[in-house]
């Protein structure tokens, strides 16, 4: 397992958490440096968090360094809950097959109904 010592559940939180943080201080960071309106830096941070690109970008240089920065820390965000919903699946797809594996010792004794269609 690739998360032996993580929970799913606790990547899935942190990295939601982490994005939703980066949204807020991210919007607020570029308000301040782009010298716009708060609701306008966190537009253009949930712009560059989404990747959607949806309206112009940062116009100065710190600006455009703190959308960087902002895009770099959304991909680690992103990747673990890409990676946590990856794993949950894998967990998921292994505890099938270790169930299926251990009861077809029993539906092959006679008169068994453990797979009994009626």
């Amino acid at each position: 397992m690739i998360m032996g010592r993580f929970s799913v559940r606790g990547v899935v939180l942190w990295s939601a958490g982490g994005l939703a943080g980066l949204l807020v201080m991210g919007g607020l960071l570029l308000a301040l440096v782009e010298s716009v309106t708060v609701l306008a830096g966190i537009w253009l941070a949930f712009n560059v968090l989404s990747t959607t690109g949806f309206g112009p970008g940062p116009t100065t240089a710190a600006g455009q360094v703190t959308t960087m920065a902002l895009f770099m820390f959304g991909v680690v965000c992103w990747f673990g809950i890409l990676v946590a919903a990856v794993e949950a699946a894998s967990m998921r797809i292994q505890r099938h097959v270790l169930v299926d594996e251990a009861l077809r010792p029993l539906a092959r004794r006679p008169k068994s109904r453990l797979f009994h269609v009626n």
